[in-house]
């Protein structure tokens, strides 16, 4: 399963991670910049953990998506650290090549099970409109309606 690869690849992430702020924690490295690495670099795995059991595709997409910013997270620390001297050049290399592996795996994943769920509310018979940046979703639901726009949402019935 494609999900078992990337949890897999997000738990060895998380490893060289721990390994690393261990290391930079023995060389007097800031303990403040340590953990925010250690938090967003061990958070992608503990989230794509959680989207296994996610109440509905909406929650694991949103689960995915956590774990895409953290991953992008974890790459501001990882470049700060390298550029302020406390991660060598091979560790960089090494880690940047984790977290483009992530993020394009992550980002794959997300784009694939928005597709899904895209595809359910148009065979569920829901209109579907895209006109710019304006994406519009009408939603009927107990003589209730309600329209969801990148400005939120607006109930009239």
């Amino acid at each position: 399963m494609a999900g078992s690869i990337l949890r897999n690849k997000a738990k060895e992430y998380a490893i060289r991670i721990v390994t690393l702020c261990r290391a930079m924690r023995k060389n007097g490295v800031e303990a403040v910049l340590i953990q925010q690495l250690l938090r967003a670099g061990t958070s992608v795995g503990a989230n794509l953990y959680e989207a296994q059991y996610a109440q509905s595709t909406k929650d694991f997409v949103s689960k995915l998506e956590i774990a895409l910013k953290e991953c992008n997270e974890s790459d501001y620390w990882v470049d700060l650290l390298h550029e302020v001297g406390n991660i060598s050049d091979g560790d960089y290399n090494t880690l940047q090549d984790r977290i483009i592996e992530l993020r394009r795996m992550l980002v794959s994943s997300v784009k694939t099970m928005k597709a899904k769920g895209h595809d359910r509310m148009l065979k569920s018979g829901l209109p579907s409109a895209m006109n710019g940046h304006v994406h519009l979703i009408v939603f009927a639901q107990q003589n209730h309606h309600c329209a969801h726009s990148r400005s939120g949402f607006t109930t009239y019935g």
